[in-house]
């Protein structure tokens, strides 16, 4: 392989990633800049490629692994939430993400004892209309965030949440129904 090849290779794209580093680097520094109005950021994501609702409001600091990631009409992503993504992940309508939130979709097998970070699996996940996932909160692969619900702040989201119910924890626990 020639240098410049190589190179090129480097620069565009890095090893595991399916965007180019410049995409990266537009959509993860440029437009998640302080310095660019919450409504601007939010068509400039649309240039890009993401699937954003023209009236979600999205804050600074956010992190995009890919553009799998769809957000619905008034929803509101807060600081430094990271979409750490490889299978689509969807969020619906009026939904409230807390700042510090991660959404991992994928996970390793744990089967060699060589090297316990084997084969990588992954699975969507989905955020229903009017929910809410509150601060420093993390939803792992494969979980569904049902209509309504509310994930307390710094819970671990493993396992599926049902309408309208709130959880909290590590893992998170159903608490108690929430008015319908």
């Amino acid at each position: 392989m020639s240098a410049l090849r190589k190179i090129r290779e480097i620069v565009w794209r890095e090893a595991g990633d399916r965007k180019p580093v410049v995409w990266t680097f537009l959509v993860n520094g440029v437009f998640a800049s302080t310095a660019v109005p919450n409504r601007v950021r939010v068509q400039l994501y649309r240039l890009a490629g993401l699937d954003i609702d023209r009236t979600a409001i999205i804050r600074p600091g956010v992190f995009f692994r890919s553009e799998n990631v769809s957000i619905g009409a008034s929803t509101v992503i807060g600081y430094r939430v990271i979409f750490d993504t490889r299978q689509p992940l969807s969020i619906g309508k009026r939904v409230a993400v807390g700042p510090g939130v991660t959404f991992v979709d994928s996970d390793h097998e744990m089967s060699d004892p060589e090297r316990r970070a084997g084969k990588t699996v992954s699975a969507p996940i989905h955020i229903g209309d009017g929910a809410r996932v509150s601060t420093c909160s993390v939803v792992l692969p494969g979980v569904t965030v049902g209509e309504g619900a509310a994930v307390g702040a710094q819970s671990l989201v493993k396992y599926d949440c049902e309408p309208h119910t709130l959880y909290v924890g590590t893992p998170a626990r159903p608490v108690r129904p929430l008015p319908v």
